[in-house]
């Protein structure tokens, strides 16, 4: 046993929980590689090595995430926060399977994180780009990652299918879907209460295929809207706004435009 394994072996286990809560989900996985053959008492509770899997399935290092915390923006513009989404999320979190398709979201409202391309693709695992889908191809998995958000910053976001996000519940065939934030350790289930939809097209997968909203949050805990947008979408649509409880407006749902109306998407 090297000295650093019997360096931990004598951490009490409150210190050691300690330890693992400030370490970002890509150090707890390289450290949970590292200690995995010892018999340290570091150890991780369940959460912490989900988390730590999904994240370390995509990243090599967080040289990334460090990038995005070093960002300083006014008072007035809300703090990043990378988080993973998707329905497939909790096939990769409970460990069932590889193979999925998610969205990494940034709700950079500052617009600088699109600066840090060349950082992250370096810290990506071994992957195919597909440059005109905004998609990820990973190799020695099958997990198709959209990054429309990381590498064009813009307040919308394009997708091919915004449909692939998501499922209807089998009971009560409501939409929903999953997200991860990068600083956090549990996954969160999304509703139909938090996803936006177009109203009138009454079919559940119908009114998600074209446009979308999530209800996420960015670092600093405030609510954040964002839009997914089906690329080269031909349906007409009126947009429907809502104001959360910090009096901010977003844009969360819409209607089908009328034949006489002009205004419209």
């Amino acid at each position: 046993m090297s000295q650093t394994n019997r360096n931990f072996n004598s951490l009490s286990n409150d210190i050691g929980h300690r330890i693992a809560t400030l370490l970002s989900p890509l150090s707890r996985a390289s450290l949970g590689r590292a200690f995995a053959q010892g018999t340290s008492k570091f150890n991780f509770t369940w959460t912490q090595k989900r988390s730590a899997r999904v994240w370390d399935l995509i990243f090599k290092d967080d040289s990334w995430f460090q990038a995005i915390d070093s960002l300083s923006y006014d008072s007035a513009t809300p703090a990043p926060n990378p988080t993973l989404v998707g329905y497939d999320l909790a096939k990769l979190y409970h460990g069932s399977s590889t193979s999925a398709y998610i969205a990494l979201l940034v709700s950079d409202w500052g617009g600088d994180c699109r600066f840090f391309k060349k950082i992250f693709f370096a810290s990506l695992r071994d992957h195919d780009y597909n440059e005109k889908a905004s998609e990820v191809h990973f190799k020695k998995t099958n997990i198709i990652l959209h990054i429309g958000d990381v590498v064009n910053g813009q307040e919308w976001i394009q997708m091919e299918d915004p449909g692939k996000l998501f499922r209807r519940n089998r009971r009560k065939w409501k939409l929903q879907t999953a997200a991860l934030y990068f600083k956090e350790e549990s996954l969160i289930r999304v509703g139909s209460e938090k996803i936006g939809r177009v109203l009138n097209m009454p079919a559940e997968k119908e009114c998600i295929k074209n446009i979308c909203s999530l209800q996420l949050e960015f670092g600093d805990g405030t609510p954040v809207y964002r839009v997914i947008r089906r690329r080269n979408m031909t349906v007409r649509l009126v947009s429907i706004e809502t104001t959360d409880k910090n009096g901010r407006k977003w844009v969360t749902n819409w209607r089908v435009a009328r034949a006489d109306e002009t205004n419209g998407l």
